[in-house]
């Protein structure tokens, strides 16, 4: 990410493909990362039966890798390369529309505040599945078509894992009440607070475990209390309180935002956030909101833009930026679970 920030505005295509080329190494080489990682290989030796309810688009692709070779590896390789070209896509979409100015920030955000780094190697599928959506939905708010490269994305989206419709709808959702008029400054940040207090008191545990003891049956009931399905907590102290002051300064800073497009995704990002933090605990609903966390975070981003403006406030936004650093250090070494630690394939060959 560092990358980026030296180069000039013609090399930033570059730098961002650089460093999404350490990304795809990671990812590529993997080894034993995640729940679902030996998953992934048996269902590709065949030992392990995948329901062709769940994406009838990946077992095809599961059967054309088959045909180049028989080694597992080349899943890995290739998945993780089809994440990388999305993920640098919808960096680049954003980017040419000025809907963000520095990439670094953004992709520096992305990883350090969120689980998004490690549902890319945790929650393959449902990453591509998102990722696709994501293209489409920057295509249609830019262009107000449908190009055919998203007809393409819909498709590879809707084959490769089911949650793309409630996914793809909670962004459609999330956007249109963004740009309500009635989503004014002093009602965001008591909607945070609100948003703030019930996380705090666990709510969304109290109603799990109504759920669990009542006579409710519906599919995925036991993900509920599942923690196969990662819960992206940042701790309950003094971090989570630095976040919420954060985004909430991040709507204080709204009224120096002169794009109308930025503002809607700002807003969207401060009512997504809002719901994370209630649904903190609950892993089986954080798995859909690896659809949204591409746009959670663009209040933080648009904050360190505007921080830009003298001395002080830069010191602030380095700060916030080491403060960032810290939390995703905090998750790979302070008790990591196994989603957090990563091992590579080579090393393990060798040793």
């Amino acid at each position: 990410m560092f990358f980026i920030k030296i180069l000039d505005k013609r090399e930033k295509k570059i730098g961002v493909f650089f460093s999404l080329g350490i990304l795809y190494f990671l990812l590529a080489f993997q080894f034993g990362v995640g729940y679902d990682y030996f998953s992934y290989i048996e269902i590709f030796k065949g030992e392990q039966e995948f329901n062709s309810i769940r994406g009838n688009g990946f077992l095809f692709y599961i059967n054309f890798l088959k045909v180049i070779t028989n080694k597992e590896i080349i899943f890995f390789i290739t998945s993780s390369f089809i994440q990388t070209v999305l993920l640098y896509n919808f960096l680049m979409k954003l980017y040419r529309n000025k809907y963000i100015e520095k990439i670094e920030i953004y992709l520096f955000i992305l990883i350090t505040t969120t689980y998004f780094l490690f549902s890319l190697f945790n929650t393959i599928r449902s990453t591509i599945s998102s990722l696709c959506f994501a293209n489409i939905f920057l295509n249609y708010i830019t262009l107000k078509k449908i190009k055919i490269t998203s007809i393409l994305y819909l498709f590879i989206a809707a084959m490769f894992h089911s949650s793309f419709f409630i996914g793809g709808l909670l962004i459609i959702i999330f956007y249109a009440i963004a740009k309500l008029k009635c989503l004014r400054k002093n009602r965001m940040i008591i909607y945070l607070f609100i948003c703030f207090l019930l996380y705090k008191i666990k709510i969304i545990k109290i109603i799990i475990k109504f759920i669990l003891e009542s006579n409710i049956n519906f599919y995925y009931k036991y993900y509920l209390e599942s923690s196969m399905a990662y819960s992206p907590s940042d701790g309950s102290g003094v971090i989570s309180i630095i976040m919420l002051m954060a985004y909430i300064l991040s709507l204080i800073e709204k009224k120096n935002q002169t794009n109308v497009e930025k503002e809607y995704f700002l807003n969207m990002g401060v009512l997504i956030y809002g719901v994370s933090l209630i649904i903190n605990e609950s892993p089986i609903l954080n798995r859909l909101m690896e659809y949204l966390i591409l746009f959670q975070i663009f209040p933080l981003q648009y904050l360190m833009e505007n921080l830009e403006t003298n001395k002080l406030l830069k010191v602030l936004k380095m700060m916030f930026l080491i403060l960032c650093l810290l939390i995703l250090l905090k998750k790979i070494f302070y008790k990591p679970t196994r989603e957090y630690v990563y091992k590579s394939i080579i090393f393990n060959k060798l040793e």
